[in-house]
């Protein structure tokens, strides 16, 4: 299962790296520990509900970091008011326990699609919260926090 998720999302990530994303933004972790009290933040704005739109996240990590996934629990706003929760578990191994994603030096950046062919509701500024869920304290070896948003054709 963890290959057939990971083929997927090389494919598609292969092809949105051909175009311009639609929203495309990281937030740095201090110190490289993500604290379970701090939550990170995006803005954005949608002008078309008529489009369907691919949701990524993407958290670069050292290659220490100790565990092989990431829990993460995000919310997501509407111009409304109206949230929704979701829950994401990102699987930074394949099968063999080798990380997965692009090594840059001491760190991995790592890429899992959130949500495909998302229909927002309303025209507006939406916010994205995410925090880590492994419900410690902190997390060490987290860099940073990246939300990739690509509105399908």
């Amino acid at each position: 299962m963890k290959k057939l998720h990971f083929l997927i999302l090389s494919i598609l990530l292969l092809i949105s790296c051909q175009k311009e994303h639609f929203f495309d933004e990281s937030v740095q972790i201090p110190d490289n520990e993500w604290n379970i009290n701090s939550t990170v933040k995006f803005r954005f704005s949608i002008d078309d509900i008529t489009k369907t739109y691919n949701l990524i996240i993407n958290i670069n990590h050292h290659k220490n970091y100790q565990y092989n996934n990431l829990w993460l629990f995000i919310k997501t706003t509407a111009p409304n008011g109206n949230y929704q929760y979701d829950t994401v578990n990102c699987y930074f191994t394949d099968d063999n326990y080798k990380w997965i994603g692009d090594k840059n030096g001491e760190f991995i950046k790592y890429s899992t699609f959130w949500a495909d062919s998302v229909s927002f509701v309303e025209n507006g500024e939406y916010f994205v919260e995410i925090q880590q869920g492994l419900r410690q304290d902190k997390i060490n070896m987290i860099k940073e926090v990246g939300l990739i948003i690509d509105k399908n054709q």
